[in-house]
C-alpha cells in the first residue's frame, strides 16, 4: 500500500455476524484505491461508536475522528497507531463534521439532555485546540451531513 491517503476510510458502523446478528463494529479498514484492496487497521485506542467524521489533516499527517459524546481518536499513519485526542468540549451524539484546510466544524448533534443542539464548534487540526463558533445553526440538527461549498461549485443534494 502506498500511502494511508491513496484510500477510502471506513470505521464502525452497524454490521451483522454470520449468524445475523446486528452489532457495532470496532474495526476500521481502509480501501487501496491503486489496488482495491481492504487492509485493516489497527484497533483504535477507544471504541468510538458513532463517529460524526473520519478526515485527514495534512498538517502532521494524521486522520482524526469525532465521535461517542466526547471522544476525539487521531491514527497516525507513520507509527500506524491511534490515540486519544483532547475531548470535545462537550459530550454530542449524532453530530456532522466537515473540514475546512486543516480545521473541522462540528456541526449540531444532541445533547446529554437527550435533546438537538445548535453549536457549532471548531476544531483546530494543527494546534488541535476547540474553539465555540459565535454563530450558531439557524435550526437545531442532529443526524444531518453537512459539505463544504465553495463559490466556485455548489453541490447540495
Amino acid at each position: 500500500m502506498n500511502s494511508v491517503y491513496d484510500g477510502v476510510c471506513l470505521a464502525s458502523g452497524r454490521t451483522v455476524d454470520p449468524l445475523g446478528a446486528e452489532y457495532w463494529s470496532d474495526k476500521t479498514y481502509l480501501l487501496d484505491l491503486n489496488t482495491f484492496s481492504w487492509y485493516e487497521l489497527p484497533p483504535r485506542v477507544n471504541y468510538v461508536e458513532h463517529f460524526a467524521g473520519l478526515f485527514k489533516n495534512d498538517v502532521g499527517e494524521k486522520q482524526i475522528a469525532f465521535g461517542n459524546g466526547d471522544e476525539v481518536v487521531i491514527f497516525d499513519p507513520q507509527s500506524m497507531s491511534w490515540r486519544s485526542g483532547p475531548s470535545m468540549p462537550q459530550p454530542l451524539w449524532a453530530s456532522t463534521v466537515v473540514q475546512y484546510d486543516d480545521h473541522f466544524i462540528l456541526v449540531g448533534g444532541i445533547g446529554v439532555n437527550g435533546l438537538a443542539q445548535n453549536d457549532l464548534w471548531r476544531f483546530d487540526g494543527e494546534t488541535e485546540d476547540w474553539h465555540e463558533m459565535l454563530q450558531t445553526l439557524q435550526q437545531i440538527r442532529s443526524s444531518s451531513v453537512a459539505i463544504l461549498v465553495s463559490d466556485q461549485e455548489a453541490n447540495c443534494f
